[in-house]
């Protein structure tokens, strides 16, 4: 279902051919899960200082334990150097905290502190509370389904960039 305000968009695009199907599921994807992304995390993660990637390492030190930053940015499907931002202002909050590996003194394990899985405790709670309410209006079935429709579009998005050649229209 489109909104009325998106109209003038999809008359633009209908008009140069393009499948509007796929245009109009990319296009509503990427925008719900910006807006979502953005609210859940002005709502639920700001009120304990947190970003949404500051979230995520933080989620995934509390489940796994310690990590490797390049593990860290593996997770994150970002660069190495690209996480180590968002460690330092971690680490500067007192959340993690770096060492040194002894068996290779060139790589950086990086850990949840106390004060750190108390906060990701509430920020967790904060931010399923939120999931909670932007899935309201979908039953049980529903969000099962869309879980599954977007899993598939990201395995499409991973082989797409794990394959790394120019796609048709540049």
């Amino acid at each position: 279902m489109k909104r009325p305000e998106d109209e003038q968009v999809y008359a633009f695009f209908d008009a140069r051919g393009v499948d509007m199907d796929s245009h109009g599921a990319v296009f509503t994807a990427i925008r719900a899960a910006s807006v979502m992304a953005n609210t859940m995390e002005e709502q639920a993660l700001r009120p304990f200082g947190l970003t949404h990637a500051g979230y995520r390492v933080l989620s995934e030190l509390w489940i796994k334990g310690a990590l490797e930053l390049r593990d860290l940015a593996a997770f994150m499907m970002v660069s190495r150097p690209s996480i180590v931002g968002t460690v330092d202002t971690l680490e500067a909050n007192g959340l993690v905290e770096r060492t040194r590996l002894e068996s290779d003194r060139r790589l950086v394990q990086v850990a949840i502190t106390k004060q750190g899985t108390e906060c990701i405790e509430h920020a967790d709670a904060a931010w399923h509370a939120a999931q909670v309410q932007v899935t309201s209006g979908l039953s049980a079935a529903e969000k099962r389904q869309l879980a599954e429709l977007n899993n598939r579009v990201f395995e499409a998005a991973l082989r797409l960039r794990s394959e790394g050649a120019a796609v048709e229209g540049r």
